[in-house]
């Protein structure tokens, strides 16, 4: 709670100027933290901290201020809404708010700004991710969008339900079984939707379950991975499916072109990506996916 000497003291400035100190506190707390860090006189920096912390201000010496000065807007003045752009794709559109644009930026993947639009463009799993940030009450959805919303937050508790099991009866037509764990990990992403990681631990058969998943669901498949196992893998592939499979090196494609299964290492992807752009692939294996964890390398571009 501000120290009544705050509410003594009134901004002549910003956002705020003719509110008091302690009503400022009161109704943008915010408004102050932005304050403390700015770069106005030290008094006022001194005093914005003073009263978040509960202190008296009455001993400073407050200069009026008479250059103008306007922070960035916060406040929403109206709820967010959101619509299906495509079936993939939802958008938000939202007031100005700092705050929640450094949340979508860094809580929810594959989101996209739309300059023509003005609005935040991401994939439709994520929407419960983005009505969360702003809270169910502070969101409109539109018919279409508020089913897609349903679906996405049914699949969510299905996926918790999935993680519990130690078997599964999902049909998985492989040459050689699957562990039940292992059938347990294709029914989860599978539910996913296929957007998933797998991250069990060495040995355990993580490549068995994304062939088993490309098998269900018939995908013609793009298995990115190291040099040092592109071999491996199209040995496993073999081996579970006995099927053939299609290896993408820097400079050559062995292999026939209408194979389920193409392999290519990361180093390759750039030399290829036209024709890797020109195929209309149903799944992404992304094998050691630490290979991409700096998204500003080439690799990962």
């Amino acid at each position: 709670m501000a120290h009544p000497s705050s509410y003594q003291i009134i901004l002549t400035f910003g956002k705020f100027s003719g509110s008091t100190l302690g009503h400022v506190a009161e109704r943008a707390p915010w408004y102050l933290d932005w304050l403390i860090g700015s770069n106005l006189p030290e008094v006022w920096r001194i005093a914005a901290a003073k009263t978040m912390s509960g202190e008296s201000v009455q001993a400073l010496d407050l200069p009026q201020m008479t250059q103008k000065w306007r922070p960035h807007r916060q406040s929403v003045s109206g709820p967010a809404g959101i619509v299906l752009v495509n079936k993939k794709i939802a958008a938000v559109k939202f007031p100005y708010n700092e705050n929640f644009i450094n949340r979508i930026k860094k809580e929810v993947d594959g989101r996209k700004w739309n300059g023509d639009a003005k609005c935040w463009e991401f994939p439709v799993v994520q929407m419960p991710k983005v009505v969360k940030i702003f809270g169910r009450d502070n969101v409109k959805l539109s018919r279409s969008a508020e089913k897609q919303y349903l679906k996405e937050v049914q699949r969510r508790k299905d996926l918790d339900v999935i993680r519990e099991k130690d078997d599964s009866d999902i049909d998985i037509s492989t040459k050689l079984p699957l562990y039940p764990f292992q059938k347990v990990g294709v029914e989860f992403v599978n539910r996913a939707g296929g957007r998933a990681m797998i991250a069990d631990q060495m040995g355990l058969g993580k490549t068995a379950e994304a062939i088993g998943f490309a098998l269900v669901n018939k995908c013609k498949t793009l298995v990115v991975c190291p040099k040092s196992v592109t071999l491996q893998w199209s040995e496993e592939i073999k081996k579970f499916t006995d099927k053939n499979t299609t290896i993408w090196t820097s400079q050559t494609i062995e292999g026939h072109g209408n194979n389920q299964f193409h392999i290519i290492n990361y180093d390759a992807v750039r030399k290829q990506i036209k024709k890797l752009r020109k195929i209309k692939w149903d799944l992404l294996v992304c094998d050691e996916a630490t290979y991409l964890k700096n998204r500003r390398t080439l690799r990962a571009k």
